[in-house]
């Protein structure tokens, strides 16, 4: 029978990431309480030492990570690596080969791409990248 086609699934996940855009900019606008930080996946793939690096540093003021930080991922013949199943998890479909209309989503969505973007001076913990089916 195989995966179901895109099309049956594209309006799901375009109410799902919108709904995940609002919250994750509600979550990281809230006041006060614990420090955030945002951590693009790929940051966290391809660097995961900086990536620590850079929490431990915005969210809990160390300069230095702890001994018991992990600075690699294990090696993916590691039985903890064939546990997780890691793959790319790469869409290679543009959102109107997806049934999308781009338009309406960054209208939809305009709040959040402009709370993204970096602005001078300030810290990036409470900024995050526009979502890459964005760009």
């Amino acid at each position: 029978m195989g995966p179901p086609p895109w099309a049956w699934l594209s309006e799901w996940l375009l109410q799902t990431e919108s709904d995940y855009c609002r919250i994750e900019q509600a979550w990281y606008s809230q006041p006060g309480g614990a420090k955030r930080c945002v951590v693009r996946f790929a940051d966290f793939v391809a660097d995961l030492e900086g990536t620590m690096q850079r929490v431990y540093q915005e969210c809990l003021d160390q300069d230095q990570l702890p001994p018991h930080v992990p600075r690699v991922h294990p090696p993916r013949d590691s039985p903890t690596e064939r546990l997780r199943h890691r793959t790319n998890y790469i869409v290679n479909y543009s959102l109107t080969e997806l049934g999308i209309d781009e338009t309406a989503l960054r209208k939809q969505l305009a709040d959040y791409v402009a709370w993204c973007q970096p602005t001078h001076g300030q810290s990036t913990h409470h900024q995050t990248e526009e979502k890459e089916a964005l760009s």
